[in-house]
C-alpha cells in the first residue's frame, strides 16, 4: 500500500492539518470564480479532492461537482455530503476519469507530486486535460519548490487534537519528505509523506508536454502574482 493510503486515511493527518480549514478555500475558491467566469451551472470535477471540502463548497454556489480521491475513507465521509449536483468516486488519478466535457478541473492542496515517475505525473495531467471540454480551465495549486526549499524545519513537535506529533523533515531524492511519529496515549505510529519537487520551470515543461495553455501563474489564494522565492504556492490557471 503506498504512503498516501496509509496516512491520508488516517485521523491524524485531519488533526495535523486542521489549520488548513474551509475559510482558507473558500477564499481561494471565491477568487478562483471571480477571475475564471464560469457559466451557470458549468461542470467541474475535483481531481485528488480529500473529504470534499473544495467540492461542497462549489456546489453550493450551483455548479455541477464530481469530487475525486483514492482514499476510501474520504470518500465515505465526503459522501454524506452527496447531491445530485455533488458526487464522489474512489479514483486514482493515473486512471481515466469518470468524468467528461467538464468546463474546470481543479487539483488544489498539493494533490500532486506523489509519484515516483515522471510518466505517472504525465498519466494525471493527461487525465485532467482529457476529461476538459475544448477551451476547459484547469488549476492546480501546488508548492512552491524553491520556497519550501529555503524554510524547511528538519526537526518540529507539537501536540494537537490530544496528540503529540514528531516530525522530522528532509529533502531527498528530489522529494520533501515528512517523517511523522504519532503519539496517540500508549499508542506510536508512523507515517510518512513525500511530494516531489516540481519547480514552476518543471510544471510548466509538464504542461506544454500535455498540451495545456498557460493563462497564469499565481503565488497565493487571494492570486497575487507568483514570486519563485517568496510565493508559498505556485498556483497555475490552463486551459484545453
Amino acid at each position: 500500500m503506498s504512503w498516501f493510503h496509509h496516512w491520508f486515511g488516517s485521523p491524524y493527518y485531519n488533526c495535523l492539518y486542521a489549520h488548513r480549514n474551509d475559510a482558507e478555500a473558500h477564499l481561494f475558491i471565491d477568487n478562483l470564480l471571480i477571475h475564471l467566469q464560469l457559466k451557470p451551472n458549468a461542470k467541474i470535477t475535483d481531481a485528488g479532492c480529500g473529504k470534499g471540502r473544495h467540492s461542497i463548497y462549489l456546489a453550493n454556489k450551483g455548479f455541477d461537482v464530481t469530487g475525486l480521491d483514492i482514499t476510501k475513507e474520504n470518500i465515505d465521509e465526503a459522501n454524506e455530503s452527496a447531491n445530485e449536483h455533488l458526487r464522489f468516486f474512489i479514483q486514482d488519478i493515473r486512471i481515466h476519469f469518470p468524468t467528461s466535457m467538464q468546463d474546470l478541473v481543479i487539483n488544489v492542496f498539493t494533490s500532486f507530486g506523489y509519484f515516483k515517475t515522471e510518466s505517472e505525473d504525465l498519466a494525471a495531467l493527461q487525465n485532467m486535460y482529457d476529461c476538459l471540454a475544448p477551451n476547459g480551465f484547469f488549476v492546480m495549486d501546488f508548492l512552491n519548490a524553491e520556497w519550501v526549499k529555503s524554510i524547511i524545519i528538519p526537526y518540529h513537535e507539537a501536540e494537537m487534537g490530544g496528540y503529540k506529533f514528531i516530525i522530522n523533515k528532509k529533502i531527498e531524492d528530489g522529494f520533501v519528505r515528512k517523517y511523522i511519529r504519532v503519539i496517540d496515549g500508549e499508542k506510536e505510529m508512523d507515517f510518512m509523506e513525500e511530494v516531489k519537487l516540481l519547480s514552476h520551470q518543471k510544471l510548466t515543461e509538464y504542461f506544454a508536454t500535455i498540451g495545456f495553455k498557460i493563462q497564469g501563474v499565481y503565488g497565493d489564494y487571494s492570486l497575487n502574482p507568483f514570486d519563485e522565492q517568496k510565493s508559498e504556492r505556485l498556483i497555475i490557471i490552463a486551459q484545453k
